[in-house]
């Protein structure tokens, strides 16, 4: 439940305790509805940085008055992405977009704040904004043909304008900075550099000449600067001569450090925070149980964090961001349960106003809930571990799921799509923080190095062992990518009598081949770097290779990779599918072709889940769960896995199981799924050609509730000529589809008012529909770049088939001319070279087509190239120095192939030559008959016809 207004210390919020059911994998692995948001510097206001169907948006919120207003509208583009963005002032916001930058200025004089873009035309970043001062620090590139950069202290308008001066000069940028952190209160910036494997830490207070370095560490020792306590002392969380990274004073004169500030007992430190200057530390952060927590220092800060953790009863909550006077925040709630939510929180008046969540998609379903306990091994060690058992459906399945690394990496007791997915589908998933996890200290994370198939997987067994005996399972698997994968297959060589199966994604299977895969990783430098979380590379690597004793798993194994991996190269699952096909193992894999180490498209994930799943059920005989929410999740599941088989870029292109998955889909009747069954149908591919079978799925897939089909139907009453003209069917076959709430049925509902084919002719709804009339601004931009091509199809019908007076094309043709940005619309013939072409090659490369023969007897063979190119003048007065217009042409096939007649529509520049041939590359073109290319203007004037006779000519001798 969320409440829109929240008192805090009298209400207490229950979260969501519905059933657990299956959660469709594309609620799960999809990018955030929200990406980010800001607090205005008076806190009145907060920008927001959301994803919408149409448009990315960049909004300006009124938490009081509950309303929004657009300030950007970005169509999906990377070159259109927000990198950035920061409050300068109450009314100005810098934007870096993609490649440029520039401010939005909001104005609220009027009804409502509207926003204006200004690009800025001084080459250059934001470093900070100095909202005392109304001016910013800016890193200028002063000279185009260098990227050396100085910062200046300089107002807006000089930066947009491109007036920054000298006497604004702040500093010379450091060279090679690796990041620039501007220190409000201390009035300096800090940076670092990397020399030699080094990191050297600098500073540069306000009117000092020169960058001053007062640190230089070896780049393993964690060393972050935070903020200036005083005059010359920093605050900085380092683990230098330390086993945990905590939070010290360091002194930039002496370069020594100084008192531990704040020391856990038992985590590491990932953050902190300063009062002002010579008020010591306001907060720290670390992980505690799996869980990101905050630690407060100040009494009024330790009382508010305890309220709002009684009032979002079980959730974590954290300060996003606040106004300058710390009165208004914007605080975020989480936990493993919940991918995230916002609220707006005024701290006087002790009020959270809900703001959004993270995935609106996901507030209909039940998470489950992670547990963190600990375990300690034969030496006193404790681990810490990850439970996620479902409530009410498990399926008795325990998934023990090693983290990748090994060493570096952690795993959080927080929100994960890829467990709530397989908890949501009843199984139970076992995750260990092993020895060489990151998180508990320099000693815990060193004691995982060179431990592959040794240590770690002991700490792993030792936690299984505990969780058994506590809890019953039927069965178990082993998981786990790339290093995790690695590690559930020993898991499985080790235990073959606990594990029933094994999913192994993007693993690592022959250790000395890391060493040896690529000539970069034969390079010294690299063979340091695998060797010191590896081992020594030599032939002790082969007695922890899960590749050289293959024969002791007994276990039935997925292996799942990306051709593309760089990191576990692609031969390390592939040999090992060579090697356990060799020894007849139960063995499956499924290799991605376009993915590296991991995917790049959230499909990916969707599909790998859902074949994960899939097989797992397979192996074990495991039941689907039941209910409505779990059917639409299976459908899914099985949609994910037929296009992966139906991809040519994706997975490996395999129709036979394409069609297989399809069908089961459509079994529980997936609208998209019978669809793509009578697409097979329809197309005689793996099945016979039936087009009566294709209708009758087209229909049940319409039917479901699939709006494509509508569109089918309706094109096929209409132009297919092997089944009776409908246009009344095809025309409310149409209406349906737009029902459906399809767009593009819109175009043809247009089409049919345009020709009058199953309702009658009505120019209005003909014009409206296919050129967008009544929709403005970035919503037609939206609907021409998303339809556009659909568009185009329906216009080139209209343009060959309409029945227009004069005036209705005249008409027609003004919205073609305006869409296509056409300087002509009448022309006339001028000239033509027709004939038989050729292509000449040189030294085996293609040079260019030529014009063999003018003849209109073409030769019966194949690939034989046949046409004109043709000439024409504008007909009427224009000011273009290249003039454009659209002309109409088709090729009329013999008798026999009536149904092949191709009509099209191009636009051409009356500068240059139009080129219209045709090739004889189809085997059923191959017949001698009559091939004749007619050429009309839009307007309906004829231009050109050129009758070509294709006849079996003899040989010549």
């Amino acid at each position: 439940m969320k409440s829109l207004l929240i008192l805090l210390f009298f209400i207490l919020i229950p979260f969501k305790a519905m059933s657990v059911s299956p959660i469709p994998a594309k609620h799960l692995f999809t990018g955030s509805d929200h990406y980010s948001m800001k607090l205005s510097p008076n806190g009145k206001f907060i920008a927001t940085y959301d994803y919408g169907e149409e448009f990315n948006t960049l909004e300006l919120v009124d938490p009081i008055k509950k309303e929004q207003y657009p300030l950007l509208e970005l169509e999906h583009d990377i070159n259109l992405k927000i990198n950035r963005y920061v409050w300068i002032n109450n009314s100005i916001i810098y934007v870096e977009l993609g490649d440029r930058n520039g401010f939005v200025h909001i104005d609220f004089s009027g009804k409502h704040p509207k926003g204006s873009w200004k690009k800025i035309k001084s080459k250059g970043y934001l470093v900070a904004a100095l909202p005392n001062e109304e001016m910013i620090l800016y890193a200028y590139i002063e000279h185009s043909r260098t990227n050396f950069h100085r910062i200046y202290k300089s107002t807006i308008e000089d930066v947009e304008t491109n007036k920054i001066s000298k006497q604004q000069r702040f500093s010379k940028e450091l060279n090679k900075g690796l990041f620039y952190h501007y220190d409000p209160q201390s009035d300096a910036i800090l940076s670092a550099t990397l020399k030699d494997e080094k990191l050297q830490f600098w500073y540069l207070k306000n009117n000092a000449t020169n960058w001053k370095k007062y640190l230089e560490l070896n780049r393993e020792i964690k060393f972050t600067p935070i903020g200036f306590l005083s005059e010359n002392k920093l605050a900085v969380l380092t683990n230098k001569d330390l086993n945990l990274v905590s939070l010290l004073e360091f002194d930039i004169e002496t370069q020594t450090m100084g008192k531990i500030l704040y020391q856990h007992p038992m985590y590491d430190l990932t953050n902190a925070t300063l009062n002002p200057i010579g008020q010591g530390v306001k907060s720290v952060q670390f992980i505690d149980h799996g869980i990101p927590t905050n630690h407060y220092f100040n009494q009024s800060d330790i009382s508010l964090d305890k309220s709002l953790k009684h009032t979002f009863e079980d959730q974590q909550v954290t300060t996003i961001d606040a106004s300058f006077d710390n009165n208004f925040k914007i605080i975020a709630t989480f936990s493993s349960d919940n991918p995230g939510d916002y609220y707006y929180f005024d701290q006087q008046q002790k009020e959270a106003m809900y703001l959004k969540s993270r995935f609106k998609n996901m507030e209909e379903y039940s998470l489950t809930k992670s547990k963190t306990f600990e375990v300690a091994v034969d030496d006193g060690t404790s681990l810490e571990a990850i439970l996620t058992i479902p409530e009410d459906n498990s399926n008795g399945v325990l998934l023990v799921y090693p983290h990748g690394g090994p060493v570096g990496i952690r795993d959080l007791a927080t929100f994960n799509p890829e467990i709530q997915y397989l908890a949501s589908r009843g199984y139970s998933i076992l995750n260990v923080n092993f020895r060489g996890s990151s998180g508990f200290g320099k000693e815990f994370l060193e004691h995982g190095k060179e431990q592959f198939g040794q240590l770690i997987e002991k700490d792993i067994t030792a936690v299984v062992n505990q969780v058994k005996q506590h809890h019953k399972f039927d069965k178990m698997c082993s998981i786990g990518a790339s290093y995790g994968g690695y590690s559930a297959v020993m898991l499985a060589m080790f235990h073959p009598q606990d594990y029933q199966c094994v999913v192994s994604l993007f693993g690592i299977y022959d250790l000395p081949h890391l060493f040896n895969a690529t000539n970069y990783k034969t390079l010294n430098e690299n063979r340091k770097k695998i060797a010191e979380i590896v081992g020594e590379f030599d032939s002790s690597l082969e007695k922890i290779s899960p590749f050289y004793f293959v024969e002791k798993l007994q276990s039935p194994i997925l292996l799942m990779a990306g051709m593309l991996d760089e990191v576990a190269d692609f031969e390390q699952a592939n040999r090992m599918k060579y090697r356990l096909k060799q020894l007849n193992k139960d063995v499956e894999y499924l290799f991605y072709q376009n993915s590296g180490h991991g995917h790049s498209r959230w499909f990916g994930d969707q599909h790998q889940f859902a074949f994960i799943d899939d097989y797992i059920r397979r192996k074990l005989d495991l039941s689907y769960p039941s209910g409505e929410q779990a059917k639409i999740a299976r459908q899914d599941d099985l949609m994910a896995i037929a296009d992966g088989y139906n991809s040519k870029t994706f997975a490996k292109d395999d129709q036979e199981k394409a069609l297989k998955y399809y069908q089961k889909a459509a079994e529980l009747g997936n609208g998209r799924a019978l669809f793509n069954v009578g697409s097979y149908y329809h197309r005689g591919k793996i099945v016979d050609k039936d087009i009566s079978q294709a209708i009758e799925f087209y229909k049940r897939s319409l039917a479901a509730g699939y709006a494509n089909a509508g569109i089918r139907l309706g094109n096929l009453y209409r132009d297919d000529k092997n089944i009776t003209k409908d246009y009344l069917y095809s025309f409310q076959s149409y209406q349906k589809s737009k029902e459906l709430e399809s767009k593009v049925a819109n175009l043809y509902i247009g089409q049919a008012h345009c020709l009058g084919e199953g309702v009658e002719k009505d120019m209005d709804i003909c014009l409206n529909n296919l050129f967008f009339i009544d929709t403005v601004g970035n919503k037609k931009l939206w609907l021409t770049k998303s339809i556009g091509k659909e568009r185009d199809k329906v216009v080139k019908t209209v343009l060959w088939d309409n029945k227009f007076t004069k005036q209705e094309l005249n008409q027609f043709n003004k919205y073609v001319m305006k869409e296509h940005e056409l300087d002509v619309q009448k022309v006339e013939f001028d000239d033509a070279e027709y004939g038989v072409y050729k292509e000449e090659y040189y030294r085996e490369v293609y040079s260019q087509t030529v014009h063999k023969k003018t003849t209109t007897i073409v030769p019966l063979e194949k690939n034989t190239l046949f046409g004109a190119v043709i000439e024409l003048d504008a007909a009427e007065d224009h000011d273009a120095k290249n003039p454009k217009t659209m002309i109409k042409f088709r090729w009329i096939a013999p008798d026999e192939l009536k149904q092949h007649t191709e009509e099209h529509v191009s636009i051409v520049n009356l500068k240059n030559d139009i080129t219209l041939r045709f090739r004889l590359n189809q085997e059923y073109e191959l017949i001698e008959g009559s091939w004749t290319l007619e050429v009309e203007g839009i307007d309906g004037t004829p231009l050109f016809t050129k009758t070509f006779e294709v006849v079996d000519l003899p040989e010549e001798e």
